[in-house]
C-alpha cells in the first residue's frame, strides 16, 4: 500500500466514512487520470500564452529603449514628433 493509499484510508477511517468498493476505486482513478490530463493540458497552454506575453513585453521594452536613444539624440520635442 502507497503513503498516499494508506493516508486516505487513515483519512477515511477518521471521517467514519466506509471505504469505497475496489469497482469504485477503479472508477475514482480513472476519473483523476483524465483529469491530470485537462491540468497538463491545461497548463501547456497557460505556458504557451507566457511565452507570447513575455515576446510582446520584450518588443515593447526594445521600443521603449530605441525611443530613449532617440530622445537622446534628438532631443526630446523631436523624437517625441518622430514617434508619434
Amino acid at each position: 500500500m502507497t503513503d498516499a493509499v494508506a493516508g486516505t484510508d487513515r483519512a477515511l477511517r477518521y471521517a467514519g466514512a466506509p471505504r469505497p468498493p475496489p469497482a469504485a476505486q477503479a472508477v475514482i482513478a480513472m476519473e483523476n487520470c483524465v483529469l491530470v490530463d485537462e491540468l497538463r493540458a491545461h497548463t501547456d497552454e497557460i505556458a504557451g500564452w507566457n511565452h507570447e506575453l513575455e515576446a510582446c513585453v520584450a518588443a515593447q521594452l526594445a521600443e521603449i529603449e530605441r525611443t530613449g536613444k532617440l530622445r537622446r539624440f534628438l532631443g526630446p520635442q523631436l523624437a517625441d514628433l518622430i514617434v508619434a
